[in-house]
């Protein structure tokens, strides 16, 4: 159920959405197309709960973390977040096998994902351990 914030609060999403949006190099066509696709609105002060705040921050940093910037405002970043994403992928390669990527599909949508680039670092590492099970069974 979306709530309204306070006032306080609410300016620190828009400074941080600004500073997104900075970092990002994003034009203004652009950016207001990733507003109204995340919040249905044309401008950030327009943004009236919590949850649209949130859907916003999380595409800008997605935004963000593809044009390999740290986000901003995500204390869940993890610095080596793209080191571990190759690792899970190269493991993924040698345990699976050429086709690895289709084998890895249905365990991803068994917790939400339809991709690796997708996951957090804790999915990932349950891809690990998912990877590690199989090298197991393989032995």
């Amino acid at each position: 159920m979306p709530y309204t914030i306070p006032e306080a609060k609410r300016k620190k999403y828009l400074s941080l959405i600004h500073l997104q949006k900075a970092k990002a190099h994003l034009d203004d066509e652009l950016y207001v197309t990733l507003l109204y696709s995340c919040a249905s609105v044309d401008s950030a002060a327009k943004i009236t709960t919590i949850q649209q705040f949130e859907a916003v921050v999380t595409a800008l940093n997605k935004l963000l973390a593809a044009q390999g910037h740290a986000p901003l405002g995500d204390r869940n970043y993890i610095p080596h977040g793209s080191a571990f994403l190759h690792t899970v992928k190269v493991r993924a390669c040698r345990i699976l096998g050429p086709m690895w990527e289709q084998r890895l599909t249905g365990y991803l949508k068994k917790i939400g994902q339809s991709q690796l680039e997708e996951c957090s670092h804790p999915q990932l590492r349950q891809v690990m351990g998912f990877l590690s099970a199989i090298e197991r069974g393989n032995r």
